[in-house]
């Protein structure tokens, strides 16, 4: 068949060029993306720093619910011990330095299931081989735990501005961090050491029985189980606090006396 001589081939067209941005333009669009990035720097940081203060808090009702656990599933008593140390201070394992801005537990439970009971009781480590009439063999029963950027802080009474009504009223000898909840005698971290300066004194100590129950200890004594606990936390950048967190309330626990049971309470 012969080519209809009317009908012209013509060459497909060709796609257009796409326009590119100028240097100019790019140099424009590269400067606006670094200046919103510098606005969105600062409350990028102050979200992660505020989960990761939540998330230690978390972890904290964790440790006193393991301690809890560990008392009941043995038929013992545990001890947990809170310790503040300088939080601009880099950590060294085997230096203490007292102070603000890092939280250090540490957790015991009695060997021979034997508590508090008399004003001549001490804790001694697991390794005392023939422990006298008043001595309490006690074990380690958790790691050494630092939580950085925290700090022990006094639970909010009624009559603060920024207390949440829905708490409850606690003593100050029933919170955690105050002079008047420190307990005599302490134990040490390791459980083998003394008095030195490269040693860890607990003395803010939260007793679990082996029911369950939470009391404290003072006057070398367990208290009974009281209604409440507290542990309220404040988050702070080193040794101060976070000035992102001024005029909020603080982050608590509670621990509930008569069950042992933690509760996390949000501002």
């Amino acid at each position: 068949m012969k080519p209809n001589p009317t009908i012209a081939t013509q060459p497909p067209p060709r796609p257009k060029r796409r326009k590119a941005f100028t240097l100019p333009e790019l140099l424009a669009v590269i400067a606006i993306m670094v200046l919103v990035m510098g606005f969105m720097g600062p409350a990028v940081n102050s979200i992660k720093d505020a989960r990761s203060f939540d998330a230690e808090v978390y972890n904290i009702a964790d440790i006193l619910n393991q301690a809890r656990d560990y008392a009941i599933a043995n038929n013992t008593y545990a001890w947990v011990g809170f310790f503040e140390e300088k939080g601009n201070d880099p950590w060294v394992r085997n230096k203490v330095n007292a102070g603000q801005g890092r939280i250090i537990i540490s957790t015991v439970a009695s060997t021979d299931g034997n508590r508090y009971a008399a004003t001549s009781n001490t804790l001694v480590a697991d390794s005392v081989a023939n422990p006298t009439a008043t001595q309490i063999r006690v074990t380690q029963i958790s790691p050494l735990y630092k939580f950085e950027n925290i700090r022990l802080a006094e639970f909010p009474g009624p009559d603060d501005d920024n207390a949440n009504p829905n708490w409850p009223v606690i003593p100050s000898n029933y919170q955690v961090g105050s002079n008047t909840f420190k307990s005599s005698p302490a134990f040490w971290y390791p459980t083998t050491s003394t008095a030195t300066a490269s040693a860890y004194k607990f003395e803010q100590i939260i007793e679990f029985s082996p029911l369950g129950e939470a009391s404290r200890i003072a006057n070398h004594l367990s208290q009974p189980p009281t209604p409440w606990i507290g542990i309220s936390f404040r988050a702070t950048r080193g040794a101060v606090d976070d000035p992102t967190q001024e005029g909020l309330p603080p982050t608590a626990i509670l621990v509930e006396g008569l069950s042992g049971k933690v509760k996390v309470l949000m501002p």
